[in-house]
């Protein structure tokens, strides 16, 4: 009886330890499993890694319970959006070496971690519908667009993006450059070619007009005109030219460039204007002629009439020219 006693005790014993044994593999594995899947998820993409989204890889997106000065230390440069790439654990001992940080954190990453960087497809009926926005400022009345070569879906980093046109003079068959940024920073360019068609319109002078001349709404006519014979940067709308001033004479029928209209000014050269100095609540006028025509807000050179220096003012209204006292241009 105590034999068989004894056995049992000792095969409760050999169970006892074999279930420590267990137990222990399995805390082991577990262990293992959660430093080999450090810092990474599953994403919608199915991808099971770190997505990243800016240029660089931060030490935090691998492992966010690092010491808080140690989230921001810069590893190594980001793919490029929805791409992907391996960052080593020797890397993030170099990382941690280079800013003289402790390389043993190192330790606790997988010898090979997989990166994403986060991005958004940019599809091609998008990107033509929001071009056409972009042409619609950019062209004639009465021309419109036939099609659009070279258009295709483009991969951005996430955040709001604007298109750039790179348009020439017009013809009917265009080779333009698209340049598409993301927070002001170029990330895709497309070279394209835009068909157009249709009958252009054109506004054009009913008169000769001289230098200066300010053109009102009654000397503006809207008249067919061959697309390719309007300038680059031409006018195409009245609101272009009504209520501008020409810089230099300019014949009836004839379209304008952008550059050969401006704002009218409010002083313009041999005018007596009033010239006010500001100081510390002290005000003090004196008539003075200007050197040059000038806009409101423009800083115009004027000569008191009372002899003196040219000084520099800024134009605040048609008859008068202001300037600060210690801030002279």
């Amino acid at each position: 009886m105590i034999s068989l006693a004894n056995s049992r005790i000792q095969a409760f014993r050999s169970g006892a330890l074999f279930a420590l044994a267990l137990l222990a593999l399995l805390a082991s594995s577990s262990a293992s499993a959660t430093k080999r899947d450090h810092g990474t998820t599953r994403a919608k993409d199915g991808f099971s890694g770190v997505h990243v989204d800016g240029d660089r890889v931060q030490l935090g997106q691998l492992d966010p319970t690092l010491p808080r000065s140690l989230l921001h230390l810069d590893v190594a440069p980001a793919p490029l959006p929805g791409r992907t790439m391996t960052i080593s654990r020797d890397a993030v001992r170099s990382a941690l070496r280079r800013a003289g940080a402790d390389t043993s954190f190192a330790d606790a990453f997988p010898l090979r971690q997989k990166i994403k960087r986060s991005s958004v497809t940019l599809e091609t009926h998008v990107l033509r519908a929001e071009l056409l926005d972009v042409l619609a400022t950019r062209l004639p009345t009465g021309i419109s667009v036939a099609k659009i070569n070279g258009l295709h879906e483009v991969i951005l980093p996430p955040g709001p993006h604007d298109l750039e046109l790179r348009l020439g003079k017009l013809r009917r068959s265009n080779q333009a450059t698209v340049i598409i940024r993301v927070a002001g920073l170029a990330r895709n360019t497309l070279n394209i070619t835009i068909f157009l068609k249709g009958q252009a319109l054109a506004p054009v002078l009913r008169r000769n007009l001289p230098r200066k001349s300010v053109i009102a709404a009654r000397d503006v006519d809207m008249v067919e005109t061959k697309l390719e014979s309007l300038p680059a940067n031409a006018a195409l709308r009245r609101n272009q030219l009504v209520g501008r001033a020409l810089v230099q004479p300019h014949r009836a029928g004839r379209p304008l460039q952008t550059s050969q209209v401006r704002t009218p000014p409010l002083v313009e050269r041999g005018r007596e204007v009033t010239l006010t100095a500001l100081a510390s609540g002290i005000r003090v006028s004196q008539p003075s002629t200007c050197q040059e025509d000038g806009a409101l807000g423009d800083w115009v050179r004027v000569t008191p009439i009372s002899g003196g220096r040219p000084l520099r003012a800024k134009v605040v209204s048609s008859s008068e020219v202001q300037i600060e006292l210690g801030g002279m241009r």
